[in-house]
């Protein structure tokens, strides 16, 4: 018995030792476990001390698991340094994770987002909100309308989806076993000799060369600056040596190049069809061409030909082969595939793209002893496309991430030749590494600007680094703080791409404005979240906390539909940069929920014409290919127009009936009281609405104080603001109001006005203290009245 006791003792001592802090704090029995079962129950961070939840190895592996989650679910960083000490931070000793643990300690547990889901027929798992929006707005709108009326009007919920993923349309990719049969039937009629892509273009010919020529110049003047996937300068210089004629040069990689040579013209030549779509009376693309040229390219169809040929290369090679010519390949086909083609296939060849860059560690920005000083360019420039593209396009299918960041010493875009190979104090075993590291501040080509990175890139890369903070891996809401420290860095960045730089006035070129475009996917991705607390809200929503900015919302939405019209008037909508279609979308349906749910409904009002008008002018359009999204967006947004139409006429019926429409007479409304006295009384203000105006001696006293009652009385009736869309303009909304601004939004009297009575009394009867004992004490005289 005495022995049990001990044990009693020991197991006692042993909880106690094991206790978090929480359960300490609290006197409650502890289960020693990371996180506890009290902390989980009342979702508090679970802490220990340094050493005190034991030596057991499974605490310690649990330990390890919570500090990885937390830290890979945190706030983003600002550069490579930043990303990768978080990643370190991870994968330290538990002493150090158990230091992250106790910083995080504004991560709530068990945040599961209620409206992130998947699909209702697939595995394919949605984080865009503006995705989501349309499924459970729906819901909540034929839950309010009667079931007569949801079969009447045929109402029909609409289904989670990507909407308006591309501009895809007219010979969209098909991928089945009759391919090759509808291949050689349009050969057949367009009569094509062969269908051998090699054999499409005749380097000796001059007209042949000389459309291989211009498509080249376009795709690096409007296709490849924003994410700068091939060097211009080494791609010209292969071309001129292996293409031109009495200089081809046959070796093992000429078959890689020329699959990207002709990646590159499918691509252009997909834009090209979209700038014949959009400018068929002027010609358009047509201009760069002569009429030999235009007759060579309308005698058949090569763009798929030419991409099935390089993706059947691609793909052969990369089964066997790592090099940056083949991520370069999957970078190409990845943003083929964005343009026109499905999401899973954009995912896959973008993760074969990560994988190469994973599979040559390219993220330690370290080489072999032996290699070419044009190899670490490529590292790095190959590394941050990928990074870049992983990051934004991701985000736009509302997946997880899949790239890790770097190491620390590896310098970001923008500051190329400030980079190091290496750190400066490497281990012995490196020290070649080390000294060719050390050479670096002697190379030529450190001291030159970079010819490869657009400035496009960069911004696309500053702002591929905050979304990586914008969704989690486990379908998480962010926390308030991760919010509120989200929308910093997106303002930062806005006030110095746009509102320093003018680009929505200033842009010529539609790849000048992708960074734009792609901030406002992110920042209405964002926003949009704070429109699910407007609508019936499913059972386990639970608690959320989010950041409410309602006219930032409608600022950006304006911002974008502004950017849409210009599109739109000059005739460039359907060249395929793919977030033309999905902006549209987005900020139509944002317009239908702040208008049901009465929220900035002058404006929203005003956006939505604005959107019916693009809308309404793609569908009378009528191009050669017209994007196979458009009607399904477009069926979208009318049925949830339709809805909300009958949902307010029900809730304007219901109201009618129960509470009626007449008020009666408005007497019961007018004021009774003033500061000091009755209203209507001598030397009161009539009819006055605000209890702390200044109330004048006389009625009589001058003209100097009927000048003052007219400006109180003007003063106390509120006048109408003018609401115009354009005062949402970025430069308007970051002005603080001054002083006589705020006096007229708040209707506050200045001093001067307050002191006019008393001023008048004085010049008109030359008393001071008459205009003194009356100015103060004739106030007092409601108190020798009886209320009743």
């Amino acid at each position: 018995m005495g022995q049990y006791g001990q044990e009693e003792s020991r197991r006692s001592r042993l909880r106690v030792r094991k206790a978090c802090e929480v359960c300490k704090k609290r006197k409650v029995k502890c289960d020693g476990e990371q996180p506890c079962v009290n902390c989980v129950k009342h979702a508090q961070e679970c802490r220990y001390v340094s050493g005190g939840n034991g030596s057991g190895s499974g605490s310690g592996r649990k330990r390890y698991k919570t500090a990885a989650t937390v830290g890979g679910a945190g706030s983003g960083v600002t550069s490579a340094a930043g990303i990768t000490a978080a990643c370190a931070a991870v994968g330290a000793s538990s002493a150090v994770n158990s230091g992250l643990c106790r910083t995080s300690n504004t991560t709530p547990l068990n945040r599961r987002s209620p409206w992130q889901s998947f699909s209702l027929d697939k595995y394919r798992f949605h984080r865009r909100y503006q995705n989501l929006l349309p499924f459970y707005l729906g819901a909540s709108l034929m839950a309010e309308i009667p079931h007569s009326a949801i079969e009447s009007h045929h109402l029909k919920q609409p289904r989670i989806q990507n909407y308006g993923w591309n501009m895809s349309g007219g010979h969209y990719l098909r991928h089945d076993s009759s391919s090759k049969a509808r291949a050689r039937a349009a050969a057949g009629v367009h009569g094509v000799a062969s269908l051998d892509p090699e054999n499409f273009f005749d380097y000796e010919n001059p007209v042949h060369l000389s459309v291989v020529n211009k498509l080249l110049q376009f795709f690096f003047q409007e296709i490849n600056p924003p994410f700068s996937i091939v060097h211009e300068p080494m791609f010209w210089q292969q071309f001129n040596k292996r293409f031109l004629p009495h200089t081809k040069v046959r070796d093992s990689s000429a078959k890689l190049f020329q699959s990207i040579l002709f990646l590159i013209l499918a691509i252009t030549l997909r834009f090209r069809d979209g700038i014949l779509q959009s400018d068929d009376d002027d010609g358009g693309g047509n201009q760069l061409f002569t009429w030999e040229e235009l007759e060579f390219l309308g005698s058949n169809q090569r763009e798929e030909p030419l991409f099935r040929y390089a993706y059947s290369v691609v793909t052969e090679l990369t089964f066997e082969w790592e090099s940056f010519e083949l991520i370069q390949s999957w970078l190409l086909i990845t943003f083929y595939f964005r343009t026109c083609y499905r999401q899973t296939a954009c995912w896959n060849a973008l993760g074969q793209a990560i994988n190469l860059c994973n599979g040559m560690s390219l993220y330690l920005n370290r080489f072999p002893r032996a290699h070419l000083k044009y190899d670490e360019s490529r590292a790095w420039h190959c590394y941050w496309s990928c990074f870049i593209m992983d990051k934004l396009i991701s985000f736009q299918m509302g997946r997880y991430y899949q790239l890790a960041p770097p190491v620390a010493h590896m310098t970001v875009p923008g500051h190329w030749c400030r980079n190091r190979t290496e750190p400066w104090k490497s281990s012995a075993s490196d020290g070649s590494d080390a000294d060719s590291a050390s050479t670096d501040n002697d190379d030529d080509n450190d001291k030159d600007d970079d010819d490869w990175f657009h400035d496009t890139t960069t911004r696309l890369f500053q702002l591929a680094v905050i979304v990586q903070t914008c969704q989690k891996r486990d379908g998480e809401e962010l926390d308030l703080e991760e919010s509120l420290t989200l929308r910093r860095k997106l303002d930062q960045w806005f006030h110095c791409h746009v509102v320093m730089t003018k680009i929505e006035d200033k842009w010529q070129h539609l790849y000048e404005i992708q960074p734009l475009l792609s901030y406002l996917d992110v920042r209405l991705t964002f926003e949009t979240r704070r429109l699910f607390l407007l609508i019936n809200q499913p059972l386990d929503t639970g608690e959320m906390i989010f950041p409410v900015d309602t006219l930032g919302l409608v600022r950006h939405c304006h911002l974008s539909i502004k950017i849409l019209m210009q599109i739109d008037q000059r005739k460039l909508f359907f060249i395929p940069w793919w977030l033309n279609l999905s902006q549209l979308f987005t900020v139509s349906v944002i317009c239908i929920t702040l208008i049901h749910s009465g929220l900035q409904v002058t404006l929203s009002k005003t956006m939505l014409s604005q959107c019916m008008d693009v809308w309404e002018h793609l569908v009378s359009a009528k191009p050669k290919c017209p994007p196979d999204m458009l009607p399904e967006c477009l069926w979208c947004i009318k049925m949830l127009n339709h809805m909300c139409c009958l949902r307010l006429m029900s809730s304007a019926a219901h109201l009618k009936k129960i509470v009626g429409t007449n008020p009666g007479d408005s007497t019961p409304n007018e004021n009774r009281f003033a500061q000091f006295g009755k209203v209507g009384e001598s030397g009161r203000i009539i009819n006055s609405d605000d209890e702390a105006m200044p109330i004048t001696v006389k009625q009589d006293a001058g003209t100097a104080i009927s000048r003052a009652v007219d400006a109180a009385n003007v003063l106390t009736e509120p006048a109408e603001l003018p609401l115009k869309v354009s005062i949402f303009s970025e430069q308007l909304a970051n002005t603080p109001a001054t002083a006589s601004q705020a006096q007229e939004l708040y209707n506050i009297p200045p001093s001067s006005i307050a002191r006019t009575g008393s001023d008048a009394a004085l010049n008109a009867n030359g008393n001071p203290n008459e205009a003194l004992d009356e100015g103060l004490f004739s106030y007092l005289q409601w108190f020798d009245q009886n209320f009743t």
